[in-house]
């Protein structure tokens, strides 16, 4: 990764290929990714349950994150998960992947970087 990199670069031409998956021939970067790009422009980022899978029998789960740039800025970030969009995952990491997506949704926002998840994708290609 560059010294320096310009919010304007495209990350998906510097970073190394382990923070990128290659979704359905579409380049995006990754949850390692997101916190590697988080980390070098000192961006914390948190999350909390909207609605946690517990409380709708494991059938849906929803997060908000909150990303906060070194001067102060604060960008939010909602994500889901429902049972039936999981194409064959464990329906107990409801949590974990509405959170993922919440905070790859805040911290794509903050640090200018626009790539979406797999399942969003999928009614576009």
């Amino acid at each position: 990764m560059p010294d320096n990199p310009r919010v304007d670069e495209d990350p998906l031409n510097y970073l190394p290929g382990h923070f990128i998956d290659d979704i359905q021939g579409t380049p995006a970067i990754n949850r390692k990714g997101y916190a590697v790009l988080a980390s070098h422009y000192n961006i914390g980022v948190k999350a909390e349950p909207v609605v946690r899978a517990s409380e709708t029998d494991f059938e849906y789960a929803e997060f908000k994150a909150v990303a906060v740039t070194e001067d102060g800025t604060k960008y939010s970030g909602f994500g889901s998960a429902h049972v039936e969009r999981m194409d064959g995952d464990d329906e107990y990491l409801l949590n974990e992947l509405a959170e993922t997506r919440a905070c790859k949704r805040a911290l794509a926002l903050a640090t200018g970087v626009g790539v979406v998840s797999a399942s969003e994708m999928k009614n576009s290609l």
